[in-house]
């Protein structure tokens, strides 16, 4: 079992650098950006997107066939997609880092040496390199190796979490080629804080609720029955999710108030016309 597991990591090791080479060259030769800071940071996101929606599939498709027994029935689907998905968190580091050291380039006009940009790198993404590193190189071993044989259901509902990134991907993308005024930025951030909070937030109480509901126990006394590398998993997978979901809310109230503000200014400055005209 272990060489397939091996073998399926492996093709995710090449399944996802060659889509954002992929993505790069459409970007370049069929949409037409020059820019090869944007062809990346772009790539990136949609790289993100398709690992996304092929992980919130096979979720969906893990619940769907394990829910009538939450804690022993199996799906065959677990082990394949969490081996072969185990390469996206550390693919994902290097593209942000691509991404990240193109746009210095790309704001001071000239090349840049990777020792200048990586350190300041690491200071600006160490939240979510962080979560990628534990996810690596604890979430997964556990998944596949520790659980003897036990909750595919609540792993098909951890690949559900990943139901919100494509809206989180758009609104990089939006930000990207400046239409952060446009009503789709405004329609998918509202998208953003609702998906999020119930499929990122909100799972995990969910989760310990079908559990507690399972073994005829009350909520509150789950994470005391489970393993203790359950409890910790969810607890900092689940800490992280609530961190960044107060960083998107606070950065789209900062939005909606800059817009308010721009809104009030343009109030007062057409009345001022209207008086002068008078």
């Amino acid at each position: 079992m272990v060489p397939i597991l091996a073998g399926l990591a492996l093709t995710g090791s090449i399944f996802f650098p060659c889509s954002f080479l992929i993505c790069t060259f459409l970007l370049r030769k069929w949409v037409g950006i020059q820019s090869r800071a944007v062809q990346i940071a772009v790539a990136m996101r949609l790289t993100s997107v398709l690992q996304a929606v092929m992980a919130s599939v096979c979720g969906w498709y893990i619940v769907t066939n394990c829910y009538h027994d939450f804690l022993y029935a199996r799906c065959w689907l677990v082990d394949i997609y969490m081996s072969f998905g185990l390469p996206y968190m550390l693919y994902d580091i290097g593209a942000m880092y691509a991404s990240y050291h193109r746009d210095a380039e790309a704001k001071q006009n000239a090349i840049i040496s990777k020792k200048l940009t990586f350190v300041p790198f690491l200071n600006r993404q160490k939240l979510i390199i962080t979560h990628h590193l534990l996810v690596a190189f604890v979430g997964y071993p556990i998944a596949l190796f520790y659980r003897n044989g036990k909750g595919d259901f609540f792993l098909g509902c951890i690949l559900l979490t990943e139901l919100s990134s494509p809206f989180v991907n758009l609104r990089a993308i939006l930000k990207k080629f400046n239409r952060t005024g446009s009503n789709l930025y405004r329609i998918n951030n509202a998208l953003i804080l609702l998906i999020f909070f119930l499929c990122r937030i909100l799972i995990f109480p969910i989760t310990f609720w079908v559990y507690s509901w399972d073994k005829q126990v009350y909520w509150f006394q789950v994470p005391w029955m489970i393993p203790w590398h359950c409890t910790l998993g969810c607890t900092i997978i689940g800490g992280f999710q609530l961190m960044w979901y107060v960083m998107f809310a606070k950065a789209m109230w900062k939005m909606h108030e800059k817009g308010a503000k721009v809104d009030r200014n343009k109030n007062l400055a057409n009345g001022a016309v209207g008086e002068k005209s008078a």
